[in-house]
This record gives structure tokens, sequence and C-alpha cells, in this order.
């Protein structure tokens, strides 16, 4: 985080608010499309190759559910969104990496928490 530059926030606030306007017309995949490049943008400033790299290999994993979570749970597209204000924010004032963490795991949680639900939902409909 420390090697973001204010293009970079610029970028980031850009994308928050081109999320909210994709959500506010129901545009979900594009949605999708933005968070997986704000994402990006935050990881390819990581000076930590390995670690950059790790997230990549795990995101090209899960991107097919990663695409889908906001089509399937459409709550959490805006949940996610709060997220992702909250982290630019905290990531702008420079805040604890502790403070950081907890953010960027709570974030996490919340999507694989809401594409749980969803899966037992779809279960339970088939039962």
């Amino acid at each position: 985080a420390p090697f973001l530059t204010g293009d970079d926030f610029a970028r980031l606030s850009a994308m928050a608010h081109e999320m909210s306007r994709a959500l506010d017309e129901s545009r979900l995949e594009a949605y999708a499309d933005l968070d997986r490049s704000f994402h990006e943008l935050i990881r390819l400033r990581c000076p930590n190759r390995f670690l950059a790299e790790t997230v990549e290999r795990m995101w090209s994993r899960l991107d097919r559910i990663r695409q889908s979570i906001f089509v399937m749970a459409p709550d959490r597209a805006r949940g996610s969104l709060q997220d992702h204000y909250q982290i630019v924010q905290s990531l702008r004032e420079k805040a604890p990496a502790a403070v950081m963490e907890r953010l960027v795991e709570q974030h996490q949680l919340a999507g694989r928490d809401a594409y749980l639900a969803h899966r037992r939902r779809a279960l339970a409909k088939e039962s």
C-alpha cells in the first residue's frame, strides 16, 4: 500500500464510482469486471513479487465464482463497494498494517459467506 501513488488513488476512486453506477444500472457483470480491476491495481503495486503472484494465481482459480457472486448475491455487491471505499480511505490515511489486514479479511470473508449462503439456498431448493 505505501507504493500506491496519487494517480493510483484517483483511479481506485474512479473505479469505485463507476462500480456504483454499474450497480445503480443493474450491470452486475460490469461491476464484477471493475471489481477485478480494482483489486488488480492494488496487487500490481505490491513490491513482494511472490505474494503478488500467489494472489494472482488464487484470483485466477476463483475467477468463475468471483465473477458470478454478484449475480448470485447482488446484495453483496453493495457491501463489497462499501468495503472498497473503506479500504481506499484507509490506504490513503496509511492505516496500520493490522487495520488493513482486518479490513481485507472482512472483505474476503463477506464474499465467501455470500457465496456459501447462496449455495445453501440453492441446495435447499433442490431438496
